[in-house]
């Protein structure tokens, strides 16, 4: 046995042939809760404190009927590392940068309509921000299409539970709070006002023209695209 044997899952995965239909309906009705459990053990040593990040992965089918036991796979983006796992019937396998692969062991029951299963997976270093996670987890299997989870489409925050001043700690003494909208505006809110063309404004403004006055900032403004201007080339206006 080498050291790249001890870094693969121990257990044997599902190979039952999955159907388009399979990964369809678990697209559709597969809800996935990602929740950070701790940073740190208070009872272990700091310094060896980043080997104890836990998170859950919530897996709940809220459809009508089972979720079968076969070679499908959900694809996750992560932005830490981890050793692959075996956790609660399913392998979890670090792929190649931040995507990774759930897949169900052979010994996995068909998730049944209301049931949840709880993934518990152990990562190498902390999380303090939701956009450590990434959106758009998919389910595939060999020759079918890939099925976006409609329950992580889009933003991290529709399924990345919210943090706390605990579960954003990354080790006991951290005092870093937890920022909120009125944190922010009492860090800036004694902030002297500056000419326009001191700020670095990116993209940079093909020519800038300062007015006189003053103007308050309220809901009356929004971001504008012209519509000549593509993508890759936007240009923001006051409506």
């Amino acid at each position: 046995m080498n050291n790249n044997d001890l870094n693969k899952p121990a257990i044997t995965q599902a190979t039952e042939p999955t159907q388009q239909s399979t990964l369809d309906y678990i697209g559709k009705n597969l809800g996935i809760n990602f929740e950070v459990k701790q940073n740190f053990d208070k009872n272990i040593d700091p310094e060896n404190s980043k080997s104890n990040l836990i998170v859950d992965i919530a897996l709940t089918n809220n459809g009508k009927f089972d979720i079968p036991t076969s070679d499908w796979s959900i694809y996750f983006g992560i932005s830490r590392n981890f050793k692959n796992q075996i956790n609660n019937n399913f392998s979890i396998v670090k792929g190649i940068g931040d995507i990774n692969t759930i897949t169900p062991t052979k010994d996995l029951k068909p998730i049944k309509a209301g049931e949840t299963r709880i993934i518990t997976l152990k990562l190498n270093d902390w999380i303090v921000a939701a956009t450590d996670i990434m959106p758009n987890w998919y389910v595939t299997s060999k020759n079918l299409h890939p099925v976006i989870i409609e329950s992580t489409a889009g933003i991290v925050d529709k399924f990345v539970k919210p943090f706390n001043s605990a579960t954003r700690k990354r080790y006991p003494q951290d005092i870093i709070s937890l920022p909120t909208a009125e944190s922010r505006y009492d860090i800036f809110k004694n902030v002297h006002l500056q000419k326009l063309n001191d700020f670095a404004i990116t993209p940079t403004p093909k020519s800038v023209s300062p007015l006189s006055g003053t103007t308050t900032i309220d809901s009356s403004w929004a971001i504008a695209i012209h519509p000549r201007i593509s993508n890759k080339h936007k240009v923001y206006n006051k409506h």
